[in-house]
This record gives C-alpha cells, structure tokens and sequence, in this order.
C-alpha cells in the first residue's frame, strides 16, 4: 500500500495512509457529496444586533443525528472558498476531504464576509463572530438544517477564525454545550513583529465599491489586500520550492485565491491591537509592538477550554513563527517541530484541552493552499477521527483525561 510520510502529533508518530484515517476508512467514491445552502438568521448580543449567517453543509451517505459536523472558519480577507477550490478536482478541497471521511461540514461565511450580513465594521468583532458561530451551531443541533438535530459539533478554524474558535470554546457561561473539539489553524499564542508589520502593509485600507462600509479610527472598517495577486502571494504564502526542488505554491490557486477575496473589518483587526496604531503608515515599530502586547495573541482566555484541541502551523507561517528569512524575533515561536510548538502553546491551554501540535514543513500561512495540503488533511483528519470522532453515537477513540 502506498503510504504517505508519518507526521509527529505532539512527539507520537501517527501512520497516514492514502487509504486510511487512523482506522478510518476514507473513499471518495463510497458516496456522492450532497450539499445544501443555507442562510441562518442569529442574534448578536455583544454588539446589540441580529444578522444572518450563509454556508453550505456537506454529507456523503445517510445524514443523520449521530453524523459529527466540523463547522469550518476562515481567515481575514477569505470566506468560504478558502476551503474549497473549485479549479481543483482533489487538492485544496478540504471539506469534501472531511466528508469522504465521515463528517459533515459546515462552511460558513463568518460575519462581515461573502453572503453573509456585512454591518459596520467596527460591530464586526472576534466576540459578535462567536455569538455568530453560537447561533450556527444552536441551529445545526436544533434540527434548523436539513432536520438534522446533529449531536456532536467541531470547529475548524484558520488564522483570525481560530481566534473566534477560542472565544466559543473558552467562555461556556455564554456559549454552554457549544463544540467537542477544536483545530486551530495558522494561529498562536505569539507574533513576528517583522512578518505581521509586513502582513499589514499588504492590506488595502480605504472603500471600495463592494464594501464601503463606514468610517471608524478616520479609515474605512472594511478592508482587504493590496490588488494583484503577487501581494497575496507575499501575504500568506511561502514562495519557493522545497528541499527537493518541487514548487510549495501552485500560482493558479494564488491567482483564484485573489478572485475570490473578501475582506476583513477594524472590529476583527482590534483584538491584534488598537488599529489607529496598526495602520498608520507613521506609526512607529515600538508604537506597533506595543499595540500587538496589548492584543488577544498573549491572552491567556485558551485556558478556559476543556475539550481537545489541535493546533497546525506552517513551519515558515511568518506572522507567528521565527523563520531564516526574517531577523530572530523574541515574541515569535520556534516552530519547527510538534514539540517546540507544544513547549511554547502548552502554558496557555489546561489539562482538559489535551493539547496536540503539528508543524508542517514548506507551508505558510495559508495552509490550505499549499501544494503539500494533503499532508495537512491528513493530520487534521487523524486528530479529528481519533480525539472527536466522526461517528456521535460511539465515543472518540482516544479520550481526554
């Protein structure tokens, strides 16, 4: 059987196959993916506001209770398509991976992107996202979609998704019986001031036609990457080939990436630090490293989850992590193994969260877009069949403490 590199989960070796997930079997052809539109109608209460939410859930086979379903979050200037290119039969899709697998998904467009409710920009924050997500998830165990009354609820979360994902996850008073698990993507507990400040200057401040938005902090609360998909490939991705000279980006995908972009908002952009500071061109680099101190990236709420998480960083993610390419920065994360990424992530998740890490080499920020994707479904997956499981009628393989 062929067999695809092993990849360390926290220091244990987990054996990937193209045939298996951990013991599960995984055959796209098993069943044809059905999938349904739905528009979701919610309640913000941290803003004062109601707003719709838009996804798409996808099934193979029967669709029932005990089917689990992994709601899936995207990064700033991305929706849904983030998980899904449609200009690829296999690769970069995610979603329809996860339902060759056995789960459901959810593919949502978070709130201020894609079909979804666009309200002022600064209302569009980290914490009205998590009542927005709350509200998906209320619906999807309700009954509200399909008739399905789904019992068992997973995030999979990207970059500033991942920061919403913790906001659930960590606060049960006011989203009780929310998820069952968490994969947080291109996100941790540390920062490169060098990478980030370079990720902001790639962002295209000011209305545009589709999104004019409002005015807070004297700029536009909508906002996205500079034109010209060359600036979203020195965004989120790692330009260059590997140590065996095959290309880690494939620039069809970057260029579809760029047609198909959304935005982000001032509101999301807060919880980084204060964005006065932020996107001033005059602003100074100790101005912006005290803005990012004083943001979400050092919080410590992660430690009020207590259902298992994974976290998956590219080894070259320059926004988070300490790269060759960039001067040594002491706020950023050694993140070249599962075991450096658990020794710096460790101190800000409790026991209950059973903490696993997987560092995937020649990626960036954009994990998903990578052409080594594969490698980073196949981790996700293992982890998600193992400590969530897809099936809600029996438990996880592997229980957390």
């Amino acid at each position: 059987m062929k067999r695809w590199p092993t990849i360390p989960l926290s220091g244990a070796m987990f054996l990937i196959t193209v045939a298996t997930v951990s013991g599960l079997s995984v055959n796209a052809h098993s069943f044809t993916q059905h999938c349904s539109d739905h528009t979701i109608a919610v309640t913000l209460p941290s803003v004062g506001i109601d707003a719709t939410i838009a996804g798409t859930l996808c099934w193979r086979g029967p669709l029932n209770s005990t089917r689990t379903v992994q709601i899936l979050l995207h990064g700033g200037t991305y929706d849904r398509h983030y998980w899904e290119d449609a200009g690829q039969p296999w690769r970069y899709r995610y979603g329809s991976i996860a339902t060759a697998a056995g789960f459901a998904t959810f593919s949502m467009d978070r709130l201020g992107t894609g079909l979804s409710s666009h309200p002022p920009g600064d209302l569009v924050t980290p914490r009205a996202n998590a009542d927005a997500v709350y509200g998906v998830i209320e619906a999807l165990k309700g009954g509200d979609i399909e008739d399905v009354h789904f019992e068992r609820v997973m995030l999979v979360a990207h970059s500033l998704g991942s920061v919403v994902a913790v906001e659930v996850a960590s606060d049960p008073a006011s989203y009780p019986n929310a998820v069952d698990g968490i994969i947080l993507t291109g996100f941790l507990h540390a920062v490169n001031i060098t990478g980030f400040t370079a990720l902001y200057e790639s962002q295209q401040l000011g209305p545009n036609d589709a999104y004019p938005g409002d005015s807070v902090y004297g700029i536009s609360s909508y906002f996205t990457s500079l034109d010209g998909w060359e600036n979203r490939l020195d965004a989120f991705y790692l330009d260059k080939v590997n140590e065996l000279g095959w290309p880690t980006v494939d620039y069809d995908v970057v260029m579809r990436d760029e047609a198909v972009k959304s935005t982000g908002t001032t509101g999301e952009a807060a919880v980084l630090g204060n964005p006065a500071v932020l996107f001033n061109p005059e602003s100074t680099i100790d101005e912006i490293v005290g803005a990012i101190m004083e943001g979400e990236f050092f919080s410590s709420k992660s430690l009020g989850i207590s259902v298992p998480v994974l976290v998956v960083m590219g080894q070259r993610d320059a926004a988070f992590c300490n790269v060759p390419t960039l001067p040594t920065d002491p706020f950023a994360a050694d993140c070249s193994s599962a075991e450096a990424l658990m020794a710096h992530e460790a101190p800000f998740y409790s026991p209950a969260a059973c903490l696993q890490a997987v560092a995937i080499a020649n990626a960036a920020h954009c994990l998903n877009l990578h052409t080594n994707v594969l490698v980073t479904d196949a981790a996700m997956l293992t982890w998600a069949s193992l400590y969530v499981g897809a099936n809600a009628g029996r438990p996880a393989p592997i229980a957390c403490p």
